[in-house]
Protein backbone atom coordinates (compact mmCIF):
# COMPACT_ATOMS: atom_id res chain seq x y z
CA UNK A 1 0.00 0.00 0.00
CA UNK A 2 2.84 2.35 0.89
CA UNK A 3 4.56 1.54 -2.43
CA UNK A 4 1.40 2.50 -4.36
CA UNK A 5 1.19 5.89 -2.63
CA UNK A 6 4.88 6.51 -3.25
CA UNK A 7 4.45 5.76 -6.98
CA UNK A 8 1.33 7.92 -7.13
CA UNK A 9 3.15 10.84 -5.46
CA UNK A 10 6.03 10.52 -7.95
CA UNK A 11 3.57 10.69 -10.84
CA UNK A 12 1.90 13.83 -9.43
CA UNK A 13 5.25 15.51 -8.77
CA UNK A 14 6.43 14.62 -12.30
CA UNK A 15 3.25 16.04 -13.84
CA UNK A 16 3.55 19.24 -11.80
CA UNK A 17 7.17 19.70 -12.90
CA UNK A 18 6.24 19.04 -16.51
CA UNK A 19 3.48 21.66 -16.37
CA UNK A 20 5.75 24.24 -14.70
CA UNK A 21 8.53 23.66 -17.21
CA UNK A 22 6.06 23.63 -20.11
CA UNK A 23 4.66 27.03 -19.19
CA UNK A 24 8.02 28.71 -19.73
CA UNK A 25 8.25 27.33 -23.28
CA UNK A 26 4.87 28.53 -24.46
CA UNK A 27 5.20 30.70 -27.51
CA UNK A 28 2.51 33.08 -28.60
CA UNK A 29 3.69 33.65 -32.16
CA UNK A 30 1.55 32.62 -35.09
CA UNK A 31 1.76 32.72 -38.87
CA UNK A 32 -1.06 33.79 -41.20
CA UNK A 33 -0.83 32.70 -44.79
CA UNK A 34 -2.59 34.05 -47.87
CA UNK A 35 -5.77 32.18 -48.82
CA UNK A 36 -5.19 29.24 -51.13
CA UNK A 37 -7.96 26.73 -51.77
CA UNK A 38 -6.72 23.28 -50.71
CA UNK A 39 -3.30 24.82 -50.02
CA UNK A 40 -2.77 25.10 -53.77
CA UNK A 41 -1.63 28.21 -55.60
CA UNK A 42 -2.76 28.00 -59.24
CA UNK A 43 -0.63 30.05 -61.61
CA UNK A 44 -0.81 30.54 -65.37
CA UNK A 45 2.31 29.88 -67.47
CA UNK A 46 2.59 33.57 -68.39
CA UNK A 47 2.44 34.76 -64.75
CA UNK A 48 6.19 34.64 -64.29
CA UNK A 49 6.34 36.50 -60.95
CA UNK A 50 3.80 36.27 -58.12
CA UNK A 51 4.21 38.00 -54.75
CA UNK A 52 2.81 36.47 -51.55
CA UNK A 53 2.65 37.89 -48.03
CA UNK A 54 2.70 35.80 -44.88
CA UNK A 55 2.11 37.64 -41.60
CA UNK A 56 3.90 36.95 -38.31
CA UNK A 57 1.94 37.81 -35.16
CA UNK A 58 2.98 37.95 -31.53
CA UNK A 59 -0.23 37.74 -29.54
CA UNK A 60 -1.89 35.63 -26.91
CA UNK A 61 -0.81 37.83 -24.02
CA UNK A 62 2.84 38.00 -25.04
CA UNK A 63 4.90 40.52 -23.09
CA UNK A 64 8.26 40.24 -24.84
CA UNK A 65 9.53 40.51 -28.39
CA UNK A 66 9.98 37.28 -30.28
CA UNK A 67 12.59 36.77 -32.99
CA UNK A 68 11.56 34.49 -35.83
CA UNK A 69 13.72 33.02 -38.57
CA UNK A 70 12.09 32.05 -41.86
CA UNK A 71 13.68 29.28 -43.92
CA UNK A 72 12.62 27.78 -47.23
CA UNK A 73 12.86 24.04 -46.68
CA UNK A 74 11.47 23.00 -50.06
CA UNK A 75 10.76 24.88 -53.27
CA UNK A 76 13.74 27.23 -53.20
CA UNK A 77 14.09 26.82 -56.97
CA UNK A 78 10.97 29.00 -57.45
CA UNK A 79 10.60 30.75 -54.07
CA UNK A 80 12.68 33.44 -52.40
CA UNK A 81 12.26 35.92 -49.56
CA UNK A 82 12.29 39.49 -50.89
CA UNK A 83 12.94 41.16 -47.53
CA UNK A 84 16.47 42.23 -46.59
CA UNK A 85 16.83 39.52 -43.95
CA UNK A 86 15.10 36.27 -43.08
CA UNK A 87 15.05 37.08 -39.33
CA UNK A 88 12.13 39.14 -38.05
CA UNK A 89 11.54 40.72 -34.62
CA UNK A 90 7.87 40.83 -33.68
CA UNK A 91 6.73 43.00 -30.77
CA UNK A 92 3.78 41.95 -28.58
CA UNK A 93 0.52 42.58 -30.43
CA UNK A 94 2.35 43.44 -33.66
CA UNK A 95 2.00 41.97 -37.12
CA UNK A 96 5.06 41.77 -39.35
CA UNK A 97 4.83 40.85 -43.06
CA UNK A 98 7.10 38.25 -44.64
CA UNK A 99 7.28 38.89 -48.38
CA UNK A 100 7.84 35.97 -50.72
CA UNK A 101 8.20 35.89 -54.47
CA UNK A 102 7.29 32.93 -56.64
CA UNK A 103 9.16 33.02 -59.95
CA UNK A 104 8.22 30.40 -62.53
CA UNK A 105 11.04 29.13 -64.73
CA UNK A 106 11.21 30.09 -68.42
CA UNK A 107 10.46 26.55 -69.63
CA UNK A 108 7.40 26.06 -67.39
CA UNK A 109 4.64 23.87 -68.79
CA UNK A 110 0.98 23.41 -67.92
CA UNK A 111 0.69 20.71 -65.28
CA UNK A 112 4.03 21.40 -63.58
CA UNK A 113 3.73 21.17 -59.79
CA UNK A 114 6.13 22.56 -57.21
CA UNK A 115 6.02 21.92 -53.47
CA UNK A 116 6.88 24.84 -51.21
CA UNK A 117 7.56 24.30 -47.51
CA UNK A 118 8.46 27.15 -45.17
CA UNK A 119 9.75 26.94 -41.61
CA UNK A 120 9.06 29.68 -39.08
CA UNK A 121 11.10 29.14 -35.92
CA UNK A 122 11.92 31.26 -32.89
CA UNK A 123 15.58 32.00 -32.31
CA UNK A 124 17.45 33.21 -29.28
CA UNK A 125 19.91 35.95 -30.10
CA UNK A 126 22.81 36.08 -27.71
CA UNK A 127 26.45 35.33 -27.22
CA UNK A 128 27.89 32.47 -29.20
CA UNK A 129 27.80 29.17 -27.44
CA UNK A 130 24.52 29.90 -25.65
CA UNK A 131 21.89 27.23 -25.79
CA UNK A 132 18.27 28.25 -26.24
CA UNK A 133 14.97 26.49 -26.74
CA UNK A 134 12.71 27.56 -29.55
CA UNK A 135 9.46 26.65 -31.18
CA UNK A 136 8.61 26.37 -34.81
CA UNK A 137 5.84 26.06 -37.33
CA UNK A 138 5.77 24.90 -40.90
CA UNK A 139 3.59 26.18 -43.71
CA UNK A 140 3.39 24.25 -46.94
CA UNK A 141 1.53 24.64 -50.21
CA UNK A 142 1.70 23.54 -53.82
CA UNK A 143 2.23 25.73 -56.84
CA UNK A 144 0.43 24.28 -59.86
CA UNK A 145 0.75 25.65 -63.38
CA UNK A 146 -2.72 25.58 -64.94
CA UNK A 147 -4.22 26.44 -68.30
CA UNK A 148 -5.81 29.86 -68.42
CA UNK A 149 -9.54 29.55 -68.97
CA UNK A 150 -10.99 32.29 -71.12
CA UNK A 151 -14.49 32.95 -69.92
CA UNK A 152 -17.01 34.03 -72.48
CA UNK A 153 -18.88 37.08 -71.37
CA UNK A 154 -22.60 37.03 -72.01
CA UNK A 155 -23.56 38.97 -75.10
CA UNK A 156 -24.50 42.53 -74.32
CA UNK A 157 -27.96 43.22 -75.68
CA UNK A 158 -26.99 46.70 -76.88
CA UNK A 159 -24.18 45.29 -78.96
CA UNK A 160 -26.10 42.28 -80.25
CA UNK A 161 -27.20 41.91 -83.87
CA UNK A 162 -30.84 42.12 -82.82
CA UNK A 163 -30.66 45.58 -81.31
CA UNK A 164 -30.64 47.68 -84.49
CA UNK A 165 -33.48 45.84 -86.28
CA UNK A 166 -35.54 45.93 -83.08
CA UNK A 167 -35.13 49.71 -82.76
CA UNK A 168 -35.99 50.22 -86.43
CA UNK A 169 -39.10 48.04 -86.01
CA UNK A 170 -40.27 49.98 -82.94
CA UNK A 171 -39.74 53.30 -84.74
CA UNK A 172 -41.71 52.07 -87.78
CA UNK A 173 -44.61 50.96 -85.57
CA UNK A 174 -44.60 54.34 -83.80
CA UNK A 175 -44.51 56.15 -87.14
CA UNK A 176 -47.45 54.11 -88.46
CA UNK A 177 -49.41 54.77 -85.23
CA UNK A 178 -48.73 58.52 -85.47
CA UNK A 179 -49.77 58.61 -89.11
CA UNK A 180 -52.93 56.66 -88.29
CA UNK A 181 -53.79 59.09 -85.46
CA UNK A 182 -53.16 62.15 -87.67
CA UNK A 183 -55.42 60.77 -90.44
CA UNK A 184 -58.12 59.90 -87.96
CA UNK A 185 -57.96 63.41 -86.47
CA UNK A 186 -58.18 64.92 -89.96
CA UNK A 187 -61.26 62.81 -90.78
CA UNK A 188 -62.90 63.77 -87.48
CA UNK A 189 -62.20 67.45 -88.04
CA UNK A 190 -63.80 67.38 -91.54
CA UNK A 191 -67.05 66.04 -90.12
Amino acid sequence: MKNNRNTCNKVYVSLAMLIILGISFVSAFSVSSPYMANKTLNLFPDSKITNLEFVLQNGGGATENVTIRVNILEGSEITNITDDDNIYTVSPGAQVPVNLRITLPENVMIGNTYNVRLEFSTVTLGQSGEFGFGTGQEQSFKVVVVKEIVQKTPANFLSSKLFLPLIIGILLILLIMIMFLIRRKQKLSKK
